[in-house]
Formats: structure tokens, C-alpha cells, sequence
């Protein structure tokens, strides 16, 4: 199974909602080891090249609250398994949505 094929079927609803990107990533047992790195270094690609992209490779998605740091705001949607909701399911449903546009693209 290929990262693209994995995105595409987060984007149709196919979320573990309480896990954020990589862990739904790494969730889909149908992959080799081999498989899975290539797909975490497409992914890593893909984040660093989304506009909204926080600057940090552990935590692209950026904090939605200017009381927290990337990694707080990470910490707290895994507390609470808020990850698909509100301002920061918006973020993470627009990354999934530019991973499989980076992804279709064949030069990628």
C-alpha cells in the first residue's frame, strides 16, 4: 500500500480520530517496514512543503492558540483526542489534501 492510497482514504473519513497524521499513517499494518519508511520520508516531504507548515518536522501542524507552542497544542489534542476537530481537523484535512496533491504528482 502506497502513502497516496493511505491519504485518500484518511481524506474519505477512514481517521482513527483520537491519532493524528502519522500515527493513522503508521496504523495501516498492510505496509512492509521498507514501505513505511519510504511513505514517512514522502510525508516529511509533503509537510515541508505545505504553505502552513509550522517549522517543525515533529509538529507540522502550527498551534491554533498563541498560548501554546506546537508541541503543547500536539499534547493537547492527544489529551483530549480533539486531533480531527475544530481549527486544528481544518489544518490537518488541509495537509492530507496537499499530501495527495504533492503525491499525485509524478515528479514528487
Amino acid at each position: 500500500m502506497n502513502l497516496l492510497k493511505v491519504v485518500n482514504e484518511m481524506l474519505a473519513g477512514d481517521i482513527v480520530t483520537p491519532k493524528a497524521i502519522c500515527h493513522n499513517i503508521a496504523e495501516r499494518k498492510v505496509m512492509t517496514l521498507d514501505e513505511s519508511r519510504h511513505a514517512f520520508m514522502q510525508a516529511d516531504k509533503c509537510f515541508k512543503s505545505w504553505p502552513k507548515f509550522s517549522g517543525d518536522i515533529g509538529y507540522p501542524i502550527p498551534s491554533t492558540s498563541k498560548a501554546m507552542t506546537n508541541a503543547q497544542q500536539y499534547m493537547y489534542c492527544l489529551q483530549e483526542g480533539s486531533f480531527w476537530e475544530g481549527q486544528q481537523g481544518e489544518l490537518r484535512r488541509e495537509l492530507l489534501a496537499h499530501m495527495a496533491k504533492e503525491l499525485s504528482n509524478e515528479d514528487f
